[in-house]
């Protein structure tokens, strides 16, 4: 992007780690909302990468980083249950956004970030949450998803040990991506260790999701709205999602125009509407808001 400043940067984390960082600003010295992504389970920042150009030329600052063993950021040994995962996406923010960011989550990293505006709500001016995983829907949970999960992770880790992951992501969407952004997100995400450091993450993720159920966060007071794919109108998951957009005031709930749950790379126009009615509410308070998409489907 040649009107758009691009700094990569080491942010130091929990447990003497650090996590590769992006930080995507238009060309102005002026104060811009900042936005901070937080991508699903065992995906990496590339999966912003077709929402952050709009934005940056809209005025908006786009911060995107890699969680351990995604992308650039290294390999973690230590437990990636949901509160470390958080402590990690506290620490970027602290470090890019001190003032606070929006938080876009997407899937798993919906739960990531509304724990940290549960947890630092100082931090989290408003929410995007993109086809989120949710406590209210339980079947991953059960037994036998768990089993087919674990089954389908070893599966994936074969794969990826033959070489084969680069095609794996590439049937995620990843060949919409511009070319030179494709090559190093498949050099990355299809190489071994991301598939290894996605298994570390799906260990957790059934008890998470659990231990929310039993111990709700509550509804935050920041702006909120929930971009949902088509394919997620199934009657328990649009029954979550609506209870869940109902019990905060002001909340919304979109459609994204595909099926596909990689929302962000398919259909990022929704993403970037969403991102506009967030940045409205939570800097503009809505009234006198001039963002180009104040009324997304």
């Amino acid at each position: 992007m040649h009107n758009a400043r691009i700094r990569h940067q080491r942010i130091a984390v929990n447990n003497h780690r650090y996590v590769h960082a992006v930080i995507h600003e238009p060309l102005t010295d002026c104060m811009v909302p900042t936005i901070v992504c937080e991508s699903g389970l065992g995906l990496s920042r590339f999966m912003w990468s077709r929402i952050i150009p709009p934005l940056v030329c809209a005025g908006t600052r786009v911060v995107v980083y890699d969680r351990a063993g995604m992308g650039h950021s290294p390999f973690a040994i230590h437990e990636r249950n949901i509160d470390n995962l958080t402590g990690d996406l506290q620490s970027v923010i602290e470090k890019t956004a001190p003032q606070g960011a929006i938080g876009v989550g997407h899937s798993y990293g919906g739960l990531i970030v509304r724990n940290l505006a549960d947890s630092c709500p100082h931090l989290v001016k408003a929410i995007v949450l993109v086809d989120p995983s949710t406590e209210k829907v339980l079947t991953e949970t059960t037994p036998i998803f768990r089993f087919l999960d674990a089954i389908i992770q070893k599966v994936m880790e074969g794969i990826y040990a033959l070489g084969a992951g680069p095609l794996v992501v590439l049937g995620m969407g990843y060949w919409r991506l511009p070319k030179p952004i494709r090559k190093q997100a498949l050099r990355t995400d299809g190489a071994y260790f991301a598939a290894k450091s996605r298994k570390f993450e799906l260990n957790d993720y059934a008890k998470t999701l659990s231990t929310l159920a039993e111990n709700p966060l509550k509804p935050p007071a920041i702006p909120v709205i929930l971009v949902a794919a088509k394919a997620s109108a199934k009657a328990a998951t649009t029954q979550a999602y609506t209870h869940f957009v109902n019990s905060i005031p002001g909340a919304k709930l979109t459609w994204a125009r595909t099926n596909s749950h990689m929302v962000p790379i398919v259909d990022p126009r929704s993403v970037i509407e969403a991102i506009r009615w967030a940045t409205c509410r939570a800097y503009c308070h809505g009234s006198t808001c001039e963002c180009p998409s104040d009324n997304p489907r």
